[in-house]
């Protein structure tokens, strides 16, 4: 498993929470994860999430990690990866970079 950072509300607090997951094969040249939640959708039941290392934000979501990881490949093959690219960039602007990737954090690998 790898730790990277989800951009999330935790209580009503918008900010990067350390996840652990693992890392997204894609052809898009994006650094990608896919972890389980922690809060239940409905009775226990847990929705998966693939969210960008940069921004944390999530590009797809599913009740299972293989239905996740379609619909985020998906929504970036219908978007195109040039605007994702571009969207990326921009939600870097606005909210920041992850921890994970400023220069001062150390992976611990």
């Amino acid at each position: 498993m790898d730790r990277f950072y989800a951009f999330a509300n935790d209580n009503g607090t918008m900010g990067f929470y350390p996840r652990q997951g693992t890392r997204v094969k894609n052809n898009f040249g994006l650094t990608l994860y896919v972890y389980k939640s922690n809060e239940a959708y409905e009775r226990d039941s847990y929705w998966w999430y693939v969210v960008e290392e940069r921004t944390g934000l999530s590009f797809g979501r599913g009740h299972t990690r293989k239905e996740a990881i379609k619909n985020a490949l998906t929504a970036i093959e219908t978007r195109g990866v040039d605007t994702i690219r571009k969207g990326i960039d921009l939600a870097v602007e606005k909210y920041d970079v992850s921890p994970m990737c400023k220069p001062t954090y150390l992976r611990g690998d």
